[in-house]
């Protein structure tokens, strides 16, 4: 999970507020949330409005109540009627904004951290943070992000305590979707021969190198062995394997006996994966459970 920090989303929601020429219905600012900020907008006046706007995050746009009339302009596409009810719209990063509509509407801006999907795009998805992953999109249906964008919604006007962390979860929860949408990668290639992929498998000896402090030199002359190694020998030194469809892997080490650590002083709970040791005369068995993605 990608831990959101302060970003441009909170001043970007300030300059919306200050564009817009009547209050919100409801507002995030002053809420102390991190990864995202949301406004919610209900105006039955039928006033007409003129907006242009270049925002430094990127804008997620639920209309709920589409306006009578709308002329949407931004970089990669226009619109010159308004979408149906439960559309998205999606504005990246730094591009230009010039949306006129007149008539009643009700709407939810969602304002997203770029550096909450880069983060994602990296971790999830294995895509180079520097690569922009979020084109504009235009009158999107896509249930699955709506959802969650109504759960904001309702986070923002229950205003809750403890919503900051609910946030930092649905931002990334966000991320997730648009990506998921923008790149079609619904799922990630299973391995032919059950080995995990270099990355991820680099990703458990980190993590088991760190939690096994004073454990000897066979895992760190191992780790060695397997950063200069090529894919195919990866195997030999840290044997990983599967059966059926289970998402566990096995990895053993032989260590002094008088080198082991309790499982109390092996489990760790920082991480989703769940990390626990079983140990016999001579060796150390090492389970990794990794959750499915």
């Amino acid at each position: 999970m990608v831990i959101p920090q302060e970003g441009n989303s909170l001043k970007e929601l300030e300059a919306l507020q200050k564009i817009v020429p009547f209050a919100p219905l409801a507002t995030s600012y002053g809420m102390g949330w991190k990864g995202l900020q949301a406004v919610r907008y209900r105006d039955s006046s039928g006033r007409e409005l003129s907006v242009a706007h270049t925002p430094g995050t990127h804008v997620l746009t639920l209309l709920v109540r589409p306006p009578e009339k709308m002329d949407l302009r931004y970089e990669g596409g226009k619109r010159d009627m308004p979408p149906p009810a439960g559309s998205i719209m999606v504005a990246p990063a730094w591009s230009s904004v010039l949306w006129r509509r007149q008539g009643s509407i009700d709407v939810l801006h969602v304002l997203l951290e770029p550096s909450v999907v880069a983060g994602v795009g990296a971790e999830s998805f294995e895509l180079d943070p520097t690569r922009a992953v979020v084109p504009p999109l235009d009158g999107l249906n896509v249930p699955e992000l709506r959802s969650w964008m109504l759960a904001v919604d309702a986070e923002l006007r229950a205003g809750n305590v403890g919503g900051p962390l609910v946030v930092e979860s649905l931002a990334n929860v966000l991320a997730v979707h648009l990506i998921r949408h923008t790149t079609g990668a619904h799922r990630l290639p299973a391995s032919a021969d059950g080995v995990l992929p270099r990355r991820k498998l680099r990703t458990v000896i980190e993590y088991i190198m760190e939690n096994l402090e004073g454990c000897g030199e066979t895992v760190s002359s191992a780790w060695r062995r397997s950063r200069s190694a090529p894919a195919s020998r990866t195997k030999a030194i840290f044997p990983l394997t599967s059966s059926g469809s289970s998402a566990s892997r096995r990895v053993s080490f032989g260590f002094p006996q008088e080198k082991r650590k309790s499982p109390q002083a092996l489990a760790r709970t920082r991480t989703p994966s769940l990390l626990a040791c079983s140990s016999s005369r001579t060796r150390i068995n090492l389970i990794v459970l990794l959750s499915k993605n």
